[in-house]
């Protein structure tokens, strides 16, 4: 299991996550619950994220991003940073850098490893094998093994009519 994130201004584990980008940089915070009301962090009237990053000394936590601009509706990453979204769907591919760099920096992985329902599971790996049989087949077809292929289409059409009585 990984190790709990500390907050960034005592020993404690942090349990709130703050991310935002400022001068296109990432910046990010990681604190606990007491250094939160210390600062008056759940009063919306009084904090602010900027104020609180301004004032970080360590820059371990920021990312470089390269100045960039969509193609299509010539969104910036300064213009970015101030609206927090993307204005097109083809703001995604020019901005692709730097999205997988904060992806990389807030989860594991830049894709998904979600979970998988186990029959989906078995019937995907019941699709590989199949597909892998019927490369053997076609191999053996083309070597004219025709015993082997026989035995290929025979183990074939087993897991097709075990799949279909699954489903």
């Amino acid at each position: 299991m990984a190790k709990p994130t500390e907050c960034k201004y005592c020993e404690k584990e942090a349990t709130i996550h703050l991310t935002q980008i400022i001068d296109n940089k990432i910046h990010k915070v990681d604190i606990c619950e007491d250094c939160a009301l210390a600062k008056k962090m759940t009063d919306p009237s009084n904090f602010t994220l900027a104020n609180l990053l301004d004032n970080l000394e360590d820059s371990n936590d920021e990312i470089v991003a390269d100045m960039a601009r969509c193609e299509s509706c010539g969104l910036s990453t300064a213009d970015f940073k101030s609206l927090g979204r993307f204005g097109c769907a083809v703001c995604y591919e020019s901005f692709k850098d730097l999205l997988g760099l904060m992806l990389r920096e807030m989860q594991k992985s830049t894709t998904h490893q979600g979970k998988v329902p186990l029959v989906s599971a078995q019937r995907v790996a019941s699709r590989n094998q199949i597909q892998l049989w019927e490369d053997n087949l076609q191999n053996a077809i083309n070597a004219e093994r025709y015993e082997d292929a026989a035995q290929w289409r025979d183990k074939i059409m087993q897991l097709k009519n075990d799949l279909k009585s699954k489903v």
